[in-house]
């Protein structure tokens, strides 16, 4: 056969429902595959569940089936499906004996697929310029602080919020107080003058 490219991973969405997940690469054992899962949380987790799944090939590809917990993948998680070839060649040719072209053919499609596999990997990597001075490492160390700066900046302002918040409701508060020491102060006042009057009023009958 002939090996036209195809991509070595297949990535899935949890949905609370699927348990099969099917992939268009082929590869010649179930040794050959890694399934893993990345959990929705903050720290995005990748777990190897390849132990855990029933894997089944075709000629062409092949599905998993996979439950978590006995249960259909969830909602936010994502189940991917990989290639991992393990990039050895170990076709042994004699000289002088009968070559079988199935053989032969076999291993020029195993070391296409191992190709195909880094050529996957190749494309989810960090990539800098030729006649750049940053490594890639570089790159991602800069990523990764400006992340950071973000997420400090993000709780530092969620912070800021919240004190605003507590010193909106604290000035509330003494605007109320405020206002009903005002009130009193008027009554007082209003009473006062009414037992000014009472006085006044005394005062002239007698």
């Amino acid at each position: 056969m002939t090996m036209p490219y195809s991509p070595s991973r297949a990535t899935f969405q949890g949905n609370g429902v699927a348990t099969t997940f099917p992939f268009s690469f082929k590869v010649w054992s179930t040794d050959q595959l890694t399934v893993t899962v990345t959990t929705p949380d903050a720290t995005y987790t990748e777990e190897d569940v390849t132990a855990q799944c029933a894997i089944t090939l075709t000629e062409s590809g092949g599905t998993v089936t996979y439950t978590r917990n006995g249960a259909p993948l969830p909602v936010g998680y994502t189940l991917a499906v990989s290639r991992n070839m393990p990039f050895v060649q170990e076709v042994d040719l004699v000289s002088a004996s009968r070559f079988d072209p199935q053989v032969i053919e076999d291993a020029l499609d195993q070391a296409a697929a191992e190709r195909q596999q880094l050529r996957e990997g190749l494309d989810r990597v960090v990539k800098v310029p030729a006649t750049s001075s940053e490594t890639p490492e570089d790159v991602v160390g800069d990523i990764y602080a400006a992340r950071d700066n973000a997420a400090a900046s993000a709780t530092a302002a969620n912070a800021s919020a919240t004190n605003a918040a507590a010193s909106e409701t604290a000035a509330a508060a003494s605007a109320s107080t405020a206002s009903a020491k005002a009130s009193e102060a008027v009554t007082s006042a209003t009473n006062a003058a009414t037992s000014k009057t009472d006085a006044a009023t005394s005062a002239s009958t007698a």
